[in-house]
């Protein structure tokens, strides 16, 4: 399993967080939700820079999964050209009874 991160756009509404959120948890059984944070980017049409406010979400999954949750998002944000995600690395989810 790994651990993904995707920067989502808070100007979108809470409601399109909410519905994310939602489905992240139906699939895959949760998220962890990390404070926003503020991004900058360069308009290429307008050569001046952008700034954004971005919630970060983290998620413990498969590869074949992130690619449902990263389709979910544009879904979810259809005036979105392009949204940041990456993988972070290597993730396991340890249970009390589990731990040796």
């Amino acid at each position: 399993m790994k651990l993904y991160e995707i920067l989502l756009p808070v100007t979108n509404g809470y409601a399109r967080h909410m519905e994310f959120r939602e489905y992240v948890s139906q699939v895959v059984g949760g998220y962890t939700q990390c404070p926003t944070v503020d991004g900058s980017w360069l308009n290429p049409f307008s050569k001046k820079y952008e700034l954004d406010k971005l919630v970060p979400y983290r998620v413990a999954t498969t590869a074949t999964m992130w690619r449902l949750i990263v389709r979910k998002a544009f879904e979810l944000f259809p005036e979105e050209d392009a949204i940041m995600h990456s993988e972070l690395g290597n993730a396991t989810i340890e249970n009390r009874r589990n731990a040796a």
